[in-house]
């Protein structure tokens, strides 16, 4: 399969907005403020780190707190102290509910998902046909 080197041009990363319509961008935008916003974890977050945490979403956070939990690494520490299990626990549920309205959200989710899979399940049947026929 084909996969694009710079990063900010995949379009099946939903990055290639180079490329996008001003629809699809507003699009995205829109159901990005829809996305459910832990605010209690938010604000565990900032007492240990700081208001700029704010500007990170949910699911970066918690992918750098489970990549250092299964690393068997120490959680992350701020100024103001370390992520514990009760907020870890709780960065992870509030990504999943991100995930799922994303990726199956009335907010445009669902139908965001068929169409962004299209191109990506439509490259691996045309692969797997070449490879059928012996191309």
């Amino acid at each position: 399969m084909y996969v694009n080197e710079e990063e900010n041009e995949e379009v099946m990363h939903g990055m290639g907005l180079k490329t996008s319509s001003k629809t699809s961008v507003a699009s995205a935008k829109a159901q990005k403020k829809k996305m459910p916003s832990p605010e209690k974890a938010y604000t565990a977050l900032e007492k240990l780190f700081s208001e700029a945490i704010r500007e990170k979403p949910v699911v970066d956070i918690t992918d750098v707190v489970k990549a250092r939990h299964c690393h068997g690494m120490k959680e992350p520490c701020g100024p103001g102290g370390c992520i514990k299990s009760e907020l870890a626990e709780s960065l992870a549920k509030a990504s999943d509910e991100v995930y799922c309205a994303r990726f199956y959200g009335d907010h445009g989710g669902r139908a965001a998902t068929q169409l962004a899979m299209y191109p990506f399940l439509a490259e691996v049947l045309r692969h797997l046909q070449d490879a059928a026929d012996g191309r």
